[in-house]
């Protein structure tokens, strides 16, 4: 059923599809009783079996097959159903003898749809983020809360997925039905994720987090530029300090963009840098677009473009060559002299050309 759900869909078959769930629905006359309310009975039915499931790999099968089902029967009011089952298999203390690929396989699609079905997929993430993986980062004790398929190994999973779900809800919040003031609530709850996702890099300091960082920042970005900006346009003159706020937290993560850029090239990680030109031209693209709609709107004056240090993932300044042989000679030197300065204040202009442009907003 699973892998053969385009058959099962078409309407020859949607016949047999009811049978099927019928058969959880007891003694009910199929005619009284329509498709998606059948489906409704046997989804239900079918979840019960989770408490009883040997491994990881068997609770993938169980969720892939609630999935069928509510996509073939249109029984959409069951998707928080699926997420929140998604979330206690998540939290299973889980022992078989899957393979790596296929335990992160598994993992990535329960965590899909505990997010993307969820009520509220961003407080899905967030909670994740606030709590669960610093839990995992200090090895904290286990309770009944915790989502145990988490762990340093598993955590590349984690953020991929997250990453991932964070940029299609922000492709959602521009066409939904809320009021214009909700959406940019949701703009400004996306955003601070953002940010903390972003921290988690910091944190664990791994090379392939950092490498779904810079392939995910960079599609936030386009996405944030595409669906958002445009929104933000109609929004400026009658929400300008809330608009203003939202850029100011994303500048947070724009900003810790530029030093895992940077990070990158200094490590020459070909893995890590070949993710570097299109999220720099995203940048880039996102600096000019912000400064564009100020403009239009005569709020020059809380956008000013500086130059940014060299960091690395935790903030430390990297010092280029030219400003390490400066150091060097002012060391050697017993007193300053005027043509010591000249070449000081020489070097610091060519360390320009290794600085990158960004985002700063004033209130003022």
């Amino acid at each position: 059923m699973i892998w053969h759900q385009s058959k099962l869909s078409q309407p020859d078959n949607l016949k047999i599809l009811k049978d099927f769930c019928m058969a959880f629905n007891g003694s009910a006359d199929s005619h009284q009783v329509t498709l998606e309310q059948a489906a409704k009975t046997a989804i239900r039915y079918v979840g019960t079996f989770s408490v009883c499931l040997p491994n990881l790999s068997c609770a993938h099968v169980l969720v892939k097959t609630l999935v069928v089902l509510i996509n073939i029967t249109k029984a959409v009011a069951l998707k928080d159903f699926v997420a929140e089952l998604s979330g206690k298999l998540l939290k299973k203390c889980w022992q078989g003898d899957e393979t790596t690929q296929q335990r992160n396989e598994a993992i990535s699609y329960l965590l899909k749809y505990h997010v993307a079905w969820s009520n509220d997929g961003l407080e899905k993430i967030e909670v994740i983020c606030a709590n669960a993986i610093p839990a995992t980062l200090e090895e904290a004790e286990v309770d009944d809360d915790k989502y145990q398929s988490l762990s340093s190994q598993t955590l590349p999973c984690y953020y991929r997925v997250m990453m991932a779900e964070l940029v299609n809800h922000l492709k959602t919040v521009r066409a939904s039905s809320e009021e214009d003031s909700q959406k940019l609530m949701q703009l400004e709850i996306s955003a601070r994720i953002l940010c903390m996702m972003i921290q988690v890099v910091k944190a664990f300091d791994k090379r392939s987090v950092l490498g779904i960082a810079l392939r995910c920042g960079q599609q936030y970005v386009d996405t944030f530029l595409k669906c958002s900006m445009p929104f933000l346009d109609t929004q400026f003159r009658n929400n300008k300090d809330e608009v203003l706020q939202l850029l100011k937290s994303l500048q947070q993560s724009t900003r810790s963009m530029q030093h895992f850029c940077t990070h990158s090239k200094v490590h020459q990680d070909v893995t890590l840098t070949q993710h570097v030109p299109a999220l720099k031209k995203s940048l880039e693209r996102l600096l000019f677009r912000v400064k564009d709609m100020l403009c239009k709107h005569d709020c020059e004056g809380a956008f000013w473009i500086g130059n940014l240090k060299n960091r690395d993932l935790q903030g430390n300044e990297i010092l280029s060559q030219s400003q390490s042989v400066v150091n060097v000679t002012n060391q050697e030197s017993c007193a300053p002299s005027e043509e010591g300065d000249k070449v000081s204040s020489s070097c610091s202009e060519q360390v320009v050309d290794d600085v990158d442009e960004i985002l700063s907003l004033d209130e003022e």
